[in-house]
């Protein structure tokens, strides 16, 4: 199982592979809304949904993806560490 660093660790990874997030600290990044920003794009967004799925173990649905929630990179955390938690 991953714990709660492990999914914020495999999160920022991921997003930080063509750039660092802005943000003077951590909470700045978490609040960082990745979409909006245009930070990733539509195809980044399949791949990274794809490789947490298949990192971390768990299913991102629909309803996960179409909520406010999916577009920071804090809330994209909190989801995925619900779905762990099952």
């Amino acid at each position: 199982m991953n714990g709660p660093d492990d999914v914020k660790r495999k999160v920022f990874a991921y997003l930080e592979t063509q750039r660092p997030l802005p943000g003077a600290d951590e909470t700045e990044k978490l609040r960082y809304d990745y979409l909006d920003t245009g930070f990733v794009d539509s195809v980044q967004v399949v791949e990274l949904v794809m490789q947490l799925e298949d990192d971390l173990g768990v299913r991102l649905e629909p309803e996960h993806l179409q909520s406010e929630e999916f577009r920071t990179v804090g809330g994209l955390i909190q989801i995925i560490q619900r779905l762990a938690r099952r």
